[in-house]
Parts: C-alpha cells; structure tokens; sequence
C-alpha cells in the first residue's frame, strides 16, 4: 500500500476517534471530511519534503509545497461542491458530538440534526444570506435541545380589543375587569391568555375601545391547567397545541370576562361567558 494511503488511513482513524469526521475508512468520507484528512496530512509532512520524509515527489507537490492545494485544485478544476456537501451543511447535518460516558474506549457520539441543515438548504435557496442561515439554524436546534426549558421561554403576546359601552344616563366605573381569552387544545375549551384591567371611566351614553396586550406563556398554560385537576402529562400537551397553533396563525380566539361596575356607592359584579 502506498506511503500516502497509510498516512491517510492513520489520519482518518485519528480524526474519527475525535469526532471530526464519519468514517475512519478514508474512501467512505465524503468531499470536505477527505479535503480535512488531507490538510492534516499535509501538516504532518517534514519540511524536507522528499528527502526529508520519504514521501512520493506528487504528494509532496499536493499536500505540502502548495498550501490549500488539496481545496484549490478540485474547485479550479471541477463545478463548485453541491450544498449538501458543503463545511456549513455538513456541520448542521452531522450536529453535536460528545464522547459517550457508557463507552470506556472514548466512543463519539453525535446527535444528528437533519433538519437544521435541510432549512438551511432551504434558506440559501430562497435567497438568505448563507451566513445568517448558517448561525439561524445552528442556534436553532440549540434551543430545540433545551427541551426541559420550552417551558419556561415559550412567550408570545397577543394584541386584543374590547368595547365597552355605557348605556346608562351618567358616568360608570370600570373597577376590575378580568379577561379569559380561551382558545382550544384537542376537544377542551381551555384558558390561552389572561389579563386584568381596572380604573377605567366611561361617560354616560359613551363607547370607549381599549387595546389589551394579554402573554401567552407555555408555562402558565401547564399551572393552570394542573390547578384545574388537569395531570400534567395532558397539560404539556395541551399546551403545545395552543403554542403551536400562535406560531402558525391559526388560532382562534374567544373571550369570558368578570366586571365590577360602580356608580357611586352602588357597586354591581357580571360575569359573561364566551
């Protein structure tokens, strides 16, 4: 076997016990993972070249006299390299490594994130700049790993308007006003946001609109449905769906309030249901 294919072969079983590459079989990589092994190769090469390490004239010329030779020749010389074979797409593709605990041999173990590097794809294409792609979807399945903290950072505020109209012949107050946006979540009606209100005067025969800013949070959605005797098994769940539903815009909205009303002294409760 060939000086150079030994050197690639030891390379490559190194590179591979570090998780850089997939494949300790040289002729199993792919462009870029062969393109590393080379360049570690070439590093590794005397400064003697021929003389001073033994190596073919043509690996010496290709690995060490011209630096990068191994990448320049193949684009000079070839289409560039398909997207899927691209550092930025392998990376996302290949996604997070680490050595695994249970392994007393150091054995590497990489989680695979397919989808990032298939949105990521998908962005280029529609015309997104390949580094915001790349940093998009990379800090992506870093949050998406953050599973046991969704809860916890899943927020979003929704922009609600309520009309209030005074029939009476003299100004009320709107002392508490307690809003129940409910929405659904598989067949139950349930709470999706809430929002309390108070110390709003409307003159006698007057109509005022007020604008309400209500958060949904994943995490309040899971309380209140345990609080209701829900298990919390359901309750994620059910959340989910409601989380699921605001990020693709097609959630639906109803309204419960509770108000108390003054005049005076005279102070009345109502309560409306959806």
């Amino acid at each position: 076997m060939p000086q150079m294919w030994l050197e690639r072969a030891g390379t490559a079983y190194y590179l591979k016990s570090l998780g850089y590459i997939s494949s300790d079989n040289y002729s199993a990589l792919n462009y870029v993972e062969k393109a590393r092994v080379d360049q570690a190769v070439s590093a590794s090469i005397p400064s003697g070249g021929v003389a001073g390490g033994g190596t073919k004239e043509r690996d010496y010329v290709d690995f060490s006299a011209v630096p990068g030779a191994v990448l320049k020749f193949v684009a000079e010389m070839s289409d560039a390299v398909a997207m899927e074979q691209s550092i930025c797409y392998l990376t996302l593709n290949k996604g997070t490594c680490y050595l695994s605990p249970a392994s007393s041999v150091g054995q590497t173990v990489c989680i695979s994130t397919t989808t990032a590097a298939k949105n990521f794809k998908a962005d280029v294409a529609s015309g997104v700049d390949k580094k915001v792609a790349f940093y998009r979807w990379l800090a992506m399945e870093k949050v998406k790993e953050m599973a046991s903290s969704a809860l916890m950072i899943q927020e979003s505020v929704g922009e609600f308007y309520v009309t209030i109209t005074n029939p009476n012949k003299y100004e009320i107050s709107i002392d508490q006003l307690k809003l129940y946006f409910k929405t659904t979540a598989g067949t139950s009606t349930i709470d999706g946001a809430r929002q309390s209100l108070g110390g709003i005067w409307i003159p006698a025969k007057e109509t005022v609109e007020l604008k309400v800013l209500a958060p949904t949070k994943s995490y309040d959605l899971v309380s209140w449905l345990a609080m209701a005797g829900t298990d919390t098994t359901t309750a994620r769940s059910m959340a989910a769906e409601v989380w699921s539903k605001i990020q693709n815009g097609t959630i639906t909205w109803t309204l419960e309030y509770d108000v108390d009303v003054s005049h005076g002294n005279d102070i009345q409760s109502y309560s409306y249901p959806a």
